[in-house]
């Protein structure tokens, strides 16, 4: 099961490098996340980060709300 999360993780952070609003699927993925694995939406987050200047305003704020959020656990 772990191992299914890693790859699931992966896959979303790798074509989240494509472009084209692919920041969203992340975002999206690591809000539901978000509860069970804070570790694996807490690298998810942090793998974003390097792209955020490219970000939409709506995807940069809500990368700005679940970051903090995540390291509030």
């Amino acid at each position: 099961m772990r191992n299914l999360l890693y790859i699931v993780v992966t896959t979303v952070i790798l074509t989240a490098c494509v472009g084209g609003g692919k920041e969203r699927a992340v975002l999206d993925t690591a809000q539901r996340i978000i509860n069970d694995r804070p570790d694996s939406a807490l690298a998810m987050l942090d793998s974003l980060e390097p792209s955020s200047h490219d970000f939409s305003t709506e995807n940069l704020r809500r990368w700005q709300l679940l970051r903090p959020y995540v390291l509030s656990f």
